[in-house]
């Protein structure tokens, strides 16, 4: 298992080669500059349009379109539906248990520095206040990039996957919604659970002996034309 798991990541080095760069960059960061720092960074840049626009690429961080990607996949082959299905519920049950059991504490943006900075927020934007570790959104933007990797086989597509998916946490920072060491967490966090998920699935689960997994929304619908 370890020689496929190295040789997976051997052939996506387009994806993986920036990720480690980021892993190790973003390390230092987390542990030697000042908590906040790309917070208020990220707040002197703020306009009407990158409001907007942060605001629309965030969205592609969410459940909801987890979801979609997961339908999306049905179409094609049950098999990938059920690898970012396995992918999904793993996010979640990470997510909310770091959140809502082990680190309750844990202060947004918003909440850690008060009255004390004049912030830029996006007014019609929610801003949350707890429960900011590790950014959930980030996770399952991480997760998508390495399943849409993994499945699609595309290797020459693994930058604009690691940048779109880098993106995304980029855009909780400039929303306020997230510290930057949420933002790392939640890219270490998305990019376990789709390893987990995918080689789980692949190592244990042979679609030719369960015949639904080969079958796809697709096919089924032209069945029953």
């Amino acid at each position: 298992m370890i020689n496929y798991v190295i040789e997976l990541l051997r052939r996506n080095k387009a994806y993986f080669v920036p990720f480690v760069i980021f892993m190790f960059v973003g390390g230092y960061w987390v542990f030697n500059i000042a908590h906040g720092t790309l917070v208020l960074f990220l707040d002197d840049f703020h306009h009407q349009m990158m409001d907007y626009i942060f605001y629309g690429i965030t969205f592609f961080g969410s459940g909801w379109f987890f979801l979609s990607i997961i339908v999306l996949f049905a179409f094609f082959r049950f098999y990938y539906s059920l690898m970012a299905l396995c992918c999904f519920a793993l996010n979640t049950i990470f997510v909310q248990l770091s959140k809502r059991v082990l680190f309750t504490d844990q202060l947004r943006p918003k909440t850690f520095f008060g009255d004390r900075f004049d912030l830029n927020y996006v007014e019609w934007i929610d801003v949350h206040t707890m429960m900011s570790f590790p950014s959930g959104h980030t996770t399952t933007a991480f997760s998508i990039s390495i399943i849409i990797l993994f499945i699609s086989k595309r290797v020459n597509v693994g930058i604009l996957l690691f940048l779109y998916a880098l993106t995304v946490g980029i855009s909780r920072i400039y929303l306020h919604q997230h510290f930057f060491r949420d933002v790392y967490a939640g890219a270490m966090l998305g990019v376990f659970t789709a390893l987990t998920s995918y080689i789980l699935i692949r190592l244990t689960i042979d679609p030719d002996r369960y015949n639904w997994l080969n079958l796809s929304l697709k096919k089924l619908m032209s069945r029953g034309a």
